[in-house]
């Protein structure tokens, strides 16, 4: 059982005795104990309470992690500025206020508990969604995403961090050099969609028409699921020499980066929406994709694009599917689409790292070199595109022949350019 703010608490050591701390006004710390039984410290912690109250000294009553987050939570949510607050309640409710430490004094918690913390986390079954099941969401067999203990780890930091700013805690940061180690694997955390699966998604005839004019404005302009859900009809300019949506929504809150950027039309995208202004339902706000009932998208919407589980057994087929496309793409991975397919100029001109950090909204360029992957077959061509010469020989006379190329042994090459500046050349094996 937890005890209020103030009144002192019990820790279990790794030897499986008990400890007992008390902070005062002053800041100042009193450990006791350590106890064999957690009864034995609950008396002595009930003591030596007495004891301070007698002398006049009362404890702080210093805010645990519990109780300042929770105005922390309140202060954000207030300010209006932050846009996540609804997940960043969950995440706090069902991560943060679970670690070992959410009862403590500020001041009591230690980098090395938040780094055993965020370990516990990563091992931590994940929740089914309960859209899945008949009842309430049940754990699975997987383990919490690493992105899912970033955001856990990073609400941790910054709670911690206005803390300090706030003076409710001295010195360092517990959370500010904690890392969340990256997990091996097999399989590819995102993808993208191909150029004839591109091509499949927006003519195949099983997907409804605006459906697909939407995927072709997420496909050809990047914009996040939210940016397209709040679009509105008075940010797209269709007209002029330099056709452009506004973007300056994500759902009803300000876009992830908090600025408004404008994003030029590529021709199917501006194509798409031509089409589609004239059968856009009406809604409050003029939105461009809104229900077929003229509402705001959900957060969860996706526009029928990944298959649906009706039952354990029985599932609907998404859009992807009916295009063809059996692997793993989420709807972001139209975002990813779009970058990855500028950087390789499959599109025709091949755009700069730093325009598509632009044309994305990306507050640091290293963010869209992650998004910027080359595909397999534009690697393929580029090898195809690189010629090498053919490897000399020597002559029967054991010269070293004109050409400074590729030497070639029986089981190994070297290069003579390394070997006519006198130094040991490499030598790589072909295999015995």
């Amino acid at each position: 059982m937890r005890r209020i703010a103030g009144s002192g608490s019990i820790d279990q050591l790794t030897s499986g005795r008990f400890r007992v701390r008390m902070t005062f006004a002053d800041g100042t710390r009193k450990n006791l104990g350590p106890f064999t039984t957690r009864d034995e410290a609950e008396r002595i912690l009930d003591a030596a309470l007495a004891e301070v109250a007698e002398a006049d000294v009362a404890p702080t009553g210093a805010a645990t992690l519990l109780t300042w987050g929770a105005t922390w939570l309140d202060r954000r949510e207030t300010s209006g500025v932050h846009r996540a607050i609804v997940s960043e309640r969950s995440t706090w409710k069902n991560h943060v206020a679970t670690a070992p430490f959410a009862s403590w004094p500020l001041a009591d918690i230690t980098r090395r508990e938040v780094r055993h913390w965020v370990e516990a986390l990563s091992r931590k079954k994940a929740l089914a969604p309960a859209a899945w099941k008949a009842g309430a969401p049940s754990k699975t067999t997987r383990t919490l995403s690493r992105q899912s203990v970033l955001h856990a780890l990073n609400l941790l930091r910054r709670c911690l961090a206005d803390a300090i700013d706030d003076e409710r805690l001295q010195g360092d940061n517990p959370a500010k050099d904690v890392r969340v180690p990256q997990r091996p694997t097999t399989v590819e955390g995102w993808t993208y969609l191909t150029a004839a699966e591109i091509h499949r998604v927006l003519t195949d005839e099983k997907i409804p028409v605006a459906a697909r004019q939407l995927y072709a404005v997420a496909i050809y302009t990047g914009l996040r699921q939210g940016e397209l859900w709040g679009l509105g009809w008075a940010d797209v300019h269709l007209d002029g020499p330099q056709p452009h949506v506004v973007v300056r929504y994500s759902h009803r809150g300000p876009t992830k980066s908090g600025k408004i950027r404008h994003v030029p039309l590529l021709g199917p995208a501006r194509e798409a929406l031509l089409q589609w202004k004239d059968q856009c339902p009406k809604s409050l706000g003029s939105l461009v994709f809104p229900t077929v009932t003229g509402c705001r998208r959900r957060k969860s919407d996706d526009a029928g694009w990944r298959d649906r589980h009706l039952t354990r057994v029985v599932i609907e087929p998404g859009h992807k599917t009916l295009a063809g496309i059996t692997r793993r793409v989420r709807f972001h991975d139209l975002r990813h689409t779009c970058a990855s397919h500028l950087v390789m100029g499959t599109w025709g001109r091949v755009w700069r790292i730093e325009e598509i950090c632009a044309l994305l909204g990306h507050s640091d360029i290293g963010v869209t070199q992650r998004y910027a992957h080359l595909s397999p077959d534009h690697l393929h061509k580029a090898a195809a595109e690189t010629v090498l010469a053919a490897p000399p020989r020597r002559s029967h006379e054991g010269h070293e022949p004109k050409n400074q190329g590729l030497e070639m042994g029986e089981n190994s090459f070297v290069f003579a350019s390394e070997r006519a500046t006198g130094i040991e050349p490499a030598t790589f094996s072909l295999g015995s």
